[in-house]
């Protein structure tokens, strides 16, 4: 499929929207509306687990830049498919340099979130 600049624009509006969600520790309201296929890698209990876990290390986001967005058609262990991988930098109460990764995948029509990764430079 051929990834137009609108579509990637929306791409980026719905991780804003889910990365709201989850600065507002809405972790369920993110989770059911993230893609089957996140939703098969770890559950809804593990996930606010570990996002809890990183923001006691990183403490807050204060300022969150995007850093790139990058269309692709496979990634690691999920089929092939239509993802735009969006990059952040954020700034944190404890740690100044923290990449965010964020994952929209294609699916039935619109982009949802299939994959959210965190990493301290």
């Amino acid at each position: 499929m051929r990834i137009t600049p609108d579509l990637k624009l929306k791409a980026l509006e719905v991780a804003l929207s889910w990365l709201h969600l989850i600065d507002l520790s809405h972790y369920a309201k993110a989770y059911s509306i993230s893609a089957p296929y996140f939703r098969s890698q770890i559950t809804l209990g593990e996930l606010s687990k570990r996002i809890i876990k990183v923001n006691q290390q990183i403490g807050e986001t204060t300022n969150r830049t995007l850093k790139s967005t990058h269309h692709i058609c496979k990634v690691p262990n999920a089929p092939v498919g239509d993802y735009v991988i969006i990059e952040f930098e954020l700034e944190t109460e404890l740690q100044p340099n923290v990449i965010e990764t964020i994952t929209p995948a294609f699916e039935d029509g619109q982009w949802k979130i299939c994959g959210y990764y965190l990493s301290v430079r």
